[in-house]
């Protein structure tokens, strides 16, 4: 499971379609990003979009992994 990245998102992320300022996005995407990477199933692991782009303000956050076992990544954010 992912709880620290889920913890730092709080209400970032759940208040709809509002942008975030690039500060508290990073925040949030870095923590998902470094729990990923220390899953075991996962090869790497990086942030894209407006993050990466260090746009000023992003309205979603992206990442790419590439995986050994795709579907115990994707059980980690369950």
């Amino acid at each position: 499971k992912i709880p620290a990245a889920r913890e730092a998102a709080g209400d970032a992320v759940s208040g709809g379609p509002e942008r975030v300022l690039l500060p508290r996005a990073l925040e949030i995407g870095e923590a998902l990003r470094d729990e990923l990477r220390a899953h075991p199933a996962s090869d790497r692991v990086e942030l894209a979009g407006s993050a990466r782009r260090r746009a000023d303000s992003v309205h979603d956050l992206d990442v790419i992994a590439t995986t050994s076992d795709a579907h115990a990544l994707i059980d980690a954010f369950a």
